[in-house]
């Protein structure tokens, strides 16, 4: 499995609703399990402990990468409400260039200086530094149909 497609599942999973998970769940897991039991049966055929305990073990990590797949949700989740605020404040100006204080400022506490650096950092398709007069720190958004939003 290439990288790509590794991100590509990661991403569906931290898409997916909580009850779409539980569903899937359902039905994969049981699936998993019995390949384990299989895979387990085969090596260790006089050792039922070892089969029963390598059951138990493939289950709490998926049931743990589950989980920690939805709480990186929460994470991104912040980030893309704090993009879509600074894109919609840049998208009602002129030439889509605003200070940092400007933005800050106006943002009632949902971003900061160094929310707005890591948004340029994270999304460079998006967002670009610059300066605005008088030399101040700015942010400024390609134009719409450049950047694919």
């Amino acid at each position: 499995m290439k990288t790509d497609e590794a991100r590509s599942l990661i991403a569906i999973m931290r898409e997916a609703s909580t009850s779409d998970l539980i569903l899937v769940s359902v039905v994969i897991l049981p699936i998993l399990l019995g390949a384990w039991a299989v895979v387990l049966e085969t090596i260790f055929p006089e050792y039922p402990t070892v089969k029963s305990g390598g059951i138990i073990v493939a289950a709490l990590v998926y049931l743990a990468g589950v989980i920690v797949m939805k709480l990186g949700e929460k994470h991104d989740d912040g980030l893309l409400k704090a993009r879509g605020y600074l894109r919609s404040r840049l998208l009602q100006r002129k030439n889509r260039t605003a200070s940092f204080e400007s933005v800050v400022t106006n943002s009632h506490g949902l971003l900061t200086d160094e929310l707005i650096e890591r948004m340029i950092k994270e999304f460079p398709e998006v967002f670009v530094s610059c300066t605005v007069k008088p030399s101040r720190k700015g942010v400024k958004m390609f134009e719409e149909q450049e950047a694919g939003s």
